[in-house]
C-alpha cells in the first residue's frame, strides 16, 4: 500500500466513496501475533506493536485498474469485520479482547506488553487517515459486523465468540458523531437465560435491551 509492502490476511471490507467510475474501498487485515508492528503513519496508529489494520484503495472500475492504495489505519489486532457508515466511513471492528500490561508472545524469541487494550471499533474516513481512536462506547469485546440504521443512526453490532455471544447495539449521544460516545445495550429474550440449547425451531420470545453499564471493561468468551 502506498510505497510498503501490502499488508496480508485481507477480511472484511466495504465501498465507501465513489466519483465516477472510481470506488473507493476501506480494507481489513486480521493481523493477530505478528512481528513488524504498525504500518500506518504515527497519527494513524493506536498500539504501535501491532501489526493489524486498514488500507484505503481507489479503484477504476470502468478500466479495471487500481488507482491507488494508502495505509489508514494501524497499530489495532485482528480487524475482522465492520461496516459501512451512511456518511461514507468504514468502522473496523477489533475480533480480539486483551488488556493493557497483557504479554502476548510473538513468534518464538518476542513477547510484547500491550502498551494499549483491545476489543474496540475504529472509524476509518474515505480520505485520509483514521484518528486511531477507540470507539469506547461499542464496547470492548469480539466484534465481528456493525451496521448502522440510516433513521435514528444506531449502530447494531455482533460478537464472535467460541463458547458465547451477543447482539448490541449503541445509542449515540449525537447520531453521525461516534466519537462522542452512547449508550451501549445488549439485546435480552426474556426468559431465555441460554440460547444455545432446549430451543424449539419458530419458536418466539419477548426481548428487552439491557444497559451495559462499563462499556470498556473487556468481555471475552474464553474468560
Amino acid at each position: 500500500a502506498g510505497d510498503i509492502a501490502c499488508p496480508d490476511k485481507h477480511d472484511g471490507m466495504g465501498v465507501v466513496a465513489g466519483e465516477g467510475s472510481v470506488v473507493t474501498l476501506v480494507r481489513n487485515h486480521e493481523v493477530g501475533a505478528a512481528p513488524g508492528g504498525s504500518f500506518a503513519p504515527a497519527g494513524a496508529t493506536w498500539d504501535a506493536d501491532c501489526a493489524g489494520g486498514t488500507t484505503t484503495l481507489r479503484f477504476d472500475t470502468a478500466t479495471g485498474r487500481m488507482v491507488d492504495a494508502r495505509p489508514s489505519l494501524s497499530g489495532t489486532l485482528v480487524n475482522c469485520a465492520g461496516g459501512v457508515t451512511p456518511w461514507g466511513t468504514w468502522l473496523s471492528c477489533e475480533e480480539i479482547v486483551l488488556t493493557r500490561g497483557q504479554k502476548v508472545p510473538i513468534g518464538p524469541d518476542y513477547i510484547h506488553e500491550m502498551k494499549q487494550s483491545h476489543g474496540y471499533v475504529f472509524e476509518v474516513p474515505a480520505d485520509g487517515l483514521s484518528s486511531a481512536e477507540p470507539i469506547v462506547a461499542m464496547g470492548r469485546f469480539k466484534h465481528e459486523a456493525a451496521t448502522i440504521d440510516p433513521r435514528t443512526g444506531i449502530v447494531y453490532l455482533t460478537e464472535d465468540g467460541h463458547r458465547r455471544a451477543g447482539f448490541y447495539r449503541m445509542l449515540p449521544t449525537v447520531p453521525g458523531e461516534l466519537l462522542r460516545g452512547g449508550r451501549l445495550q445488549m439485546l435480552k429474550a426474556v426468559g431465555a437465560p441460554d440460547l444455545r440449547r432446549g430451543r424449539r425451531q419458530g419458536e418466539r420470545l419477548k426481548v428487552a435491551w439491557v444497559e451495559i453499564e462499563h462499556p470498556d471493561q473487556g468481555a471475552d468468551d474464553d474468560s
